[in-house]
């Protein structure tokens, strides 16, 4: 794509185009975490933000920076099961 002048606007189609991306990362991460988030419709993810609020990913949004995130994230919930299936034998 060609560079635009600050004064362009997009066109219709750009605009649609951009939503249906943004709709589709939405529900990629939604379905990702498990169906955590309900919506009644496709274009309601169009707008706002939406993040898991469960404390393993509050914890590394927080913590662990974003270079390690997926690496830290497994070695952490790896902890927590260990951690959890010692206290249960």
């Amino acid at each position: 794509m060609e560079a635009r002048l600050y004064s362009e606007m997009r066109t219709r189609a750009e605009r649609r185009h951009f939503r249906v991306k943004t709709i589709k990362r939405k529900k990629r991460i939604i379905k990702e975490h498990n169906n955590y988030w309900s919506y009644a419709y496709d274009g309601v993810l169009n707008k706002g933000k939406i993040h898991c609020s469960c404390p393993i990913c509050k914890h590394i949004r927080r913590y662990i920076s974003s270079a390690k995130k997926r690496t830290d994230k497994l070695k952490f919930i790896e902890g927590l099961k260990e951690y959890f299936n010692k206290e249960v034998e």
